[in-house]
C-alpha cells in the first residue's frame, strides 16, 4: 500500500487514505490528529495539534508567519496564515480570560488574608505598577512628543504577600488589520469603533498617557466581585500613573492613594543624569576625552554614584520606617557626605552618612590624584 495523493492537509496534520497496488482498494479517511470539541459551532472541527502549535506561539515572538518559514523548513505541512491567526485569535482569547479569573481569584485570597489576620476584607492594600511598551522610547527620542509605541500594557501587583502576584492588567493597542486592510480598498472606517476592531485607541491618541492607564487599573480594582482599595502606590518617577489611579481610586472608593517611588528606578535616573554629563576627563581617568577608556571610567562612575545613593536611601528608610521626615533629613545630610566620600575624605560619612563608616568604602577604579588624596 502507498499514500498517493490521497492526504488532505488540515493545518499541520491531514487526513490520509491508502491505496492498494494489485487491487486499486482505496482505504477509508483516517485522522491523524485528535479532534476538539466545539459545541455550538458548525463546520469541521479543531485538531488538537493545529491549537497545541497556536499555544506555543502565543507564548513567543514569532507569530503565524515566523511559523509557517519554521514549518517549511523543516519539511512538514504548513497551514495557511488566516487558518493559523484563527486559532491565535481563539487560543488568545482564552488566554485572556483564564487570566481575568486568575486575576480576579488572587483579589479574592487577598480579601482572605486581611479577614483572617483580623482586617475588614475591604481594608486598603499596598501595591506596585509599571507600564511596558513594545517599542524601546530612546529609538525615537527626539523625534516625536508622544511614546514612540503602538501597543502598551500596564501592570499592577500587590505588595501584601511576598509573592507579589498580579492582581490587574490593562492593555492598549493602536493596531488593526481589518481596519488597514479596509483602508487600503477605500473603505473609510474608524478605528477603534468598527466590527472586528482590535485596536482600542486611535493613532491620534497618546500612547503613553500613563494616567490614563492609572485611572483604568483602579476602574478595575474596584469592579468586579471581588474589590480591592490600594492607599500605598509604588511607581517609577516618569510617569503619571499614580495621579490616574489616585483620582479615580479617590472618586469610586474615597480612599486616598499615597504615592511612592520605586528606587531600582531611581538608581537608574540616578546612572543616566551622571553619565550624559560634561565631566572632566581628569576626574575619572587619565586618557583623553571621548576615548573608550574615558567613556568605561564615566559609566563606572556613574554606576557607583547610583548604587550609593541607593543604599543610602534604602537604610534610612529601614532606621526611620514611617517617619518619613527624619528618613528625608538623613538623605539630604549624606548629600555633601557622599561627595567627600569620593575623595577619600570620610569625615561628614562618619557623621551623616549610613553606608560608609570611614573604612569600608574604596574606590579603587578612580585614580589618586583624583580622589584629593
Amino acid at each position: 500500500m502507498t499514500p498517493g495523493n490521497l492526504f488532505t492537509k488540515w493545518g499541520v496534520s491531514g487526513i490520509i487514505r491508502v491505496k492498494c497496488d494489485s487491487c486499486n482498494y482505496i482505504s477509508s479517511k483516517q485522522k491523524l490528529y485528535r479532534e476538539l470539541s466545539n459545541p455550538g459551532v458548525r463546520g469541521r472541527k479543531t485538531a488538537e495539534p493545529n491549537r497545541s502549535l497556536a499555544v506555543g506561539l502565543i507564548n513567543t515572538s514569532i507569530a503565524a508567519t515566523g511559523a509557517q518559514r519554521l514549518l517549511s523548513a523543516m519539511n512538514k505541512p504548513v497551514p495557511c496564515a488566516s487558518a493559523l491567526q484563527s486559532q491565535l485569535n481563539e487560543v488568545g482569547r482564552k488566554v485572556r480570560e483564564c487570566n481575568e479569573e486568575n486575576m480576579s481569584e488572587h483579589r479574592f485570597q487577598l480579601q482572605n488574608i486581611l479577614e483572617n489576620g483580623g482586617f475588614p476584607r475591604d481594608t486598603p492594600i499596598p501595591a506596585e505598577a509599571d507600564r511596558q511598551y513594545n517599542n524601546p522610547l530612546r529609538n525615537s527620542r527626539g523625534n516625536t512628543p508622544f511614546a514612540p509605541a503602538t501597543q502598551t500594557r500596564d501592570v499592577l501587583a500587590e505588595n501584601l504577600t511576598p509573592q507579589k502576584k498580579i492582581i490587574a492588567f490593562n492593555h492598549e493597542n493602536k493596531l488593526c488589520k481589518i481596519g488597514e486592510c479596509a483602508r487600503r480598498r477605500g473603505v473609510e472606517v474608524d478605528c477603534p469603533g468598527h466590527e472586528g476592531c482590535t485596536a482600542t485607541l486611535s493613532f491620534e491618541e497618546n500612547a503613553g498617557d500613563e494616567k490614563r492607564g492609572g485611572r483604568k487599573l483602579a476602574s478595575i480594582l474596584t469592579s468586579g466581585s471581588h474589590p480591592i482599595t490600594v492607599d500605598k502606590l509604588c511607581t517609577d518617577a516618569d510617569g503619571w500613573m499614580a495621579e490616574g489611579f489616585g483620582n479615580e481610586m479617590n472618586s469610586k472608593q474615597g480612599v486616598t492613594t499615597e504615592h511612592y517611588l520605586d528606587t531600582v528606578h531611581l538608581n537608574r535616573a540616578v546612572a543616566k543624569a551622571i553619565s550624559r554629563a560634561r565631566i572632566t576627563p581628569q576626574l575619572v581617568t587619565e586618557h583623553p576625552c571621548k576615548s573608550k577608556e574615558h567613556r568605561q571610567a564615566i559609566n563606572r562612575l556613574a554606576d557607583s554614584i547610583a548604587w550609593r545613593a541607593e543604599r543610602e536611601v534604602r537604610a534610612a528608610n529601614q532606621k526611620f520606617g514611617n517617619r518619613k521626615d527624619l528618613a528625608a533629613q538623613s538623605i539630604t545630610a549624606a548629600i555633601p557626605a557622599l561627595i567627600k566620600c569620593y575623595e577619600d575624605k570620610h569625615n561628614l560619612c562618619r557623621k551623616y552618612s549610613l553606608v560608609c563608616d570611614g573604612e569600608k568604602c574604596v574606590h579603587e577604579y578612580i585614580p589618586k590624584f583624583a580622589r584629593g588624596a
